[in-house]
């Protein structure tokens, strides 16, 4: 059994741990934490009590991993995890893993692994898999905000309707688009957070945008809608129909532009069958 006096010493099993960690420490942006070969890594770098207990929280890859250790914690946590090109990186690494396993499969150490990055630096910008994930499906939401632009003061109600719902349709039936909600329907039970969030940032986020523009044409006399938001859901479930429920289930190929154009083109006429002024 080691002792006080051997536990850490150079060449014991402690000190390749603490090194390891120290190591990812110098990766992950801490000048000065690397240790040389044949010096003891300093006290508190890590442990191996430390690693196996990461190990049993990320089963899949923590174990097998040198970086597994106790994610660093930054002398100055106000200068940690702010690059925005490395947090991109990991994004993208994440995306990667996450489509292709799904979240359950998903390990720290493999997207670690797919972003180009030690553990140590992925923990400093995402200290679970759920942040990352949340994270990771943030960023693909956040680029529907674009697809969905709605010109209020245009008197063309239906040209209006129909140029965002063929963008909006286009973005929303992305196979990448697919694999992001049933991961997302896969989760939410145990994680309604996650769930919530990529609601609000896009169902949510285009009813909202489609009430304010059913308001602005019903105050200008152009549509008659008493429940705006009602109307508001019942156009987006419209330009989904079909489409979005065979794409889940994975029952068809994703449209083409031409078929997209006939399907916003018969919504829109639906829509104003029932909100157009008589």
């Amino acid at each position: 059994m080691a002792t006080a006096a051997t536990a850490g010493a150079p060449g014991s099993r402690d000190d390749a741990v603490s090194r390891s960690a120290a190591n990812a420490r110098a990766e992950a942006g801490f000048p000065g934490d690397a240790v040389p070969a044949g010096e003891a890594a300093p006290a508190g770098a890590g442990s191996a009590a430390a690693a196996a207990s990461h190990a049993a929280a990320d089963p899949g890859g923590l174990a097998a991993d040198p970086l597994s250790a106790d994610p660093p914690t930054p002398a100055d946590p106000a200068a940690a995890g702010t690059d925005p090109a490395k947090r991109r990186q990991i994004l993208e690494g994440a995306h990667r893993v996450f489509m292709e396993l799904g979240f359950d499969a998903a390990a720290m150490g493999a997207i670690a692994r797919a972003a180009g990055v030690s553990k140590g630096t992925l923990y400093v910008y995402f200290d679970s898999k759920e942040a990352l994930f949340a994270a990771m499906i943030a960023d693909e939401r956040a680029r529907l905000k674009g697809h969905l632009d709605l010109d209020a003061d245009d008197p063309d109600v239906a040209e209006s309707l129909r140029r965002a719902g063929r963008r909006l349709v286009a973005f929303i039936v992305r196979p990448a688009n697919i694999r992001a909600v049933r991961t997302v329907m896969g989760i939410s039970e145990r994680i309604p957070a996650v769930g919530r969030a990529f609601y609000e940032d896009g169902p949510g986020r285009g009813v909202e945008k489609f009430t304010r523009f059913i308001e602005a044409h019903v105050r200008a006399g152009r549509l008659t809608a008493p429940d705006p938001r009602l109307a508001a859901t019942q156009l987006q479930m419209l330009l989904q129909a079909g489409l979005v429920n065979e794409l889940l289930y994975d029952v068809r190929e994703p449209p083409g532009e031409a078929e997209i154009a006939a399907h916003v083109d018969e919504a829109v006429a639906t829509f104003l069958a029932r909100y157009a002024p008589r």
